[in-house]
């Protein structure tokens, strides 16, 4: 199954740090709020971290474009989050059985590109019977996600935002397309993630099933680890 601590880093190194809502005006950006992180405060006015930048803002002023506020603030994992409760959860992450189809939804519903509906039209396109577009991942979608053949439907999605960004999107802000575009083909489809996740999940069901699997490796890394000391006494003796 897909895992948030693989997918959180791709996508939250695509957003940068602090924009004032007067940084976005002067620039005519007449719809973004104060934002950090990805995280806008006119969209996500009751975030924990506001108060800590309100407080920060009131003894530092406001900072500059892009800055970064000390780590020891606790802002970066209130990010995290705020990532895991609203975006992941939202799509039932870890229930999603391949990595980079995760991911690629962690993304959509992140950025927007018209959230999780127009995931659910792209995948009625390749359903027998088509699912309800709701915009929400319930039982259904969920199902239709990983019944799908892994690689198509990533590149679906892909083709689809694509799509967004070149017509909705450049309707909205033209001067962002490219930078939509680029953070777009950051995603990749790869099954080295998920062959990984399986093989250590078939490990962990042979150490449950069998505990003396555990006991036995951990007295032969013991045996190997006195072996190889007694092995270098004995060498160390032979060199005087």
């Amino acid at each position: 199954m897909a895992d948030f601590n693989i997918a959180y880093p791709k996508t939250v190194s695509n957003e940068g740090y602090y924009v004032s809502e007067a940084y976005w005006r002067a620039h005519g950006d007449t719809q973004s709020g104060e934002t950090y992180m990805g995280i806008d405060r006119r969209a996500n006015p009751n975030w924990a971290g506001w108060a800590i930048i309100d407080k920060y803002k009131a003894q530092n002023g406001t900072p500059e474009y892009n800055f970064r506020f000390p780590v020891s603030l606790g802002l970066e994992d209130l990010v995290k989050q705020k990532a895991k409760t609203q975006y992941w959860d939202s799509i039932q992450g870890d229930k999603i059985a391949n990595q980079s189809v995760a991911e690629m939804l962690f993304e959509q519903v992140w950025g927007g590109y018209g959230g999780i509906k127009r995931v659910q039209q792209v995948m009625n396109t390749m359903l027998p019977a088509p699912i309800g577009v709701d915009g929400s991942v319930g039982k259904d979608t969920l199902a239709a996600i990983n019944s799908l053949p892994a690689e198509e439907l990533f590149d679906k999605i892909k083709a689809d935002r694509q799509q967004w960004i070149n017509t909705v999107g450049a309707k909205y802000s033209p001067k962002d397309v490219g930078g939509w575009l680029s953070r777009l083909n950051r995603f990749t489809f790869s099954d080295l993630t998920d062959y990984v996740n399986t093989e250590s999940q078939k490990v962990q069901t042979v150490i449950r099933k069998n505990p003396i699997v555990l006991v036995m490796g951990t007295v032969l890394i013991i045996a190997g680890i006195g072996l190889f000391y007694k092995y270098r006494q004995a060498a160390t003796q032979v060199n005087q």
